[in-house]
């Protein structure tokens, strides 16, 4: 949502005068708002497929873009994408938008400038290299998991998942459960897979309501290690 932003701001700013080009990776506009079942650390989206926003959407538009005012405040990432995908539309940024290209490189030219390289990752799609006077870089920062050190991890007997490779929780269905951590995404996750799994575990630093106020999940100081066997979190 950045690039599109920026994009928006140097067209209203410089107008013909600034030749704007956007890289994205994916097929769409979106970004981390593109759902996908496909999972891994080579897919951009984190979004799982019940997720909504954690704030309403009136502090989320952009300036003088309000969203659809029938819609609920807290929204599903199909109905951001929608809004992305329309503003977008709106504004004329689609034909300045090289789709299926990963910048591979970017360093500072000794002529002056940006040299800037990208490959193509779709049918018929070139790779290049070019040189640009200012280069906005808007990728975001919700793709590479980030795996805290947990003793002995690497002995745990049972599967390890970082919320980035989330989408459903009947993956989970009779299982016992331990999510690590208390924020916005740990917090929803815990509470959609306490509903199919056999129990859920949240470690986490503070306190919090009585279990029964937290749909099931019992609250547990943040775990610092595995036992040697792999079969015990401490």
């Amino acid at each position: 949502s950045a690039g599109l932003s920026a994009a928006k701001s140097m067209l209203e700013c410089a107008g013909d005068e600034v030749k704007i080009e956007v890289f994205e990776r994916g097929d769409e506009v979106g970004g981390t708002w593109v759902f996908s079942e496909e999972v891994g650390e080579d897919i951009h989206s984190s979004m799982y497929a019940n997720l909504k926003t954690n704030i309403p959407k009136e502090v989320m538009p952009y300036i003088g873009e309000e969203f659809d005012p029938s819609l609920p405040s807290y929204l599903t990432h199909a109905q951001v994408l929608d809004y992305l995908k329309q503003f977008a539309v709106k504004h004329d940024l689609m034909p300045l938008i090289k789709f299926n290209t990963r910048v591979t490189q970017l360093s500072k030219s000794p002529e002056g400038g940006w040299s800037l390289e990208w490959k193509g990752e779709g049918d018929g799609v070139d790779g290049g290299k070019k040189t640009y006077d200012a280069v906005f870089i808007c990728n975001g920062h919700y793709t590479t998991p980030i795996i805290p050190k947990i003793d002995h991890l690497d002995q745990f007997k049972g599967k390890v998942m970082h919320a980035h490779n989330y989408r459903t929780p009947e993956a989970f269905e009779g299982q016992t459960v331990a999510v690590i951590g208390a924020g916005p995404s740990g917090v929803d996750i815990s509470l959609e897979i306490a509903k199919k799994a056999k129990k859920v575990y949240r470690a986490q630093k503070g306190t919090e309501a009585p279990t029964q106020a937290l749909g099931g999940i019992t609250v547990v100081p943040p775990l610092i290690g595995m036992t040697k066997d792999g079969r015990k979190g401490v």
